[in-house]
């Protein structure tokens, strides 16, 4: 039909992101700039996917660590952990991810608490939205 489809980011697992049939020619990807992400992979497809394997891998951990590190008040360790997951988020092709995660990084080391609790699950939300459009990628190769 030649309409780009848009996410359903009500996707939660991976046997219902395998479910859903994806035109890739006509898919229109929301949060991950494939085109930018092979860039960084060298235009090398087996090695960009397994950097966004990975990233789903990290960002796993990585989700955890932060609530840990909020919910403690631990800015210092909050800024580490949301500055890998902004440069890892870049390096796939997810730019809003990337640049969301640098502002969460700044006020981390500021220390400004209460703007990380503010946004903290803004992050996660949108962090969920990268994860169900890397494994939609993914399904399909």
């Amino acid at each position: 039909n030649g309409k780009s489809v848009k996410a359903s980011y009500v996707l939660k697992t991976d046997d219902e992101v395998k479910e859903q049939k994806i035109n890739m020619d006509t898919y229109s990807f929301e949060q991950l700039d494939i085109s930018l992400g092979m860039e960084y992979a060298l235009n090398k497809k087996p090695f960009y996917i397994d950097t966004l394997e990975i990233y789903l891998e990290e960002t796993a951990q990585s989700e955890i660590e932060l609530k840990e590190f909020m919910d403690a008040g631990d800015m210092q360790n909050y800024a580490i952990s949301v500055h890998a997951l902004k440069s890892n988020s870049r390096i796939v092709g997810a730019v809003e991810m990337g640049n969301f995660a640098e502002s969460m990084e700044r006020s981390s080391k500021a220390g400004d608490l209460q703007y990380v609790r503010e946004h903290h699950y803004e992050l996660m939300d949108l962090l969920e939205k990268v994860r169900i459009e890397i494994r939609i990628y993914l399904n399909a190769q």
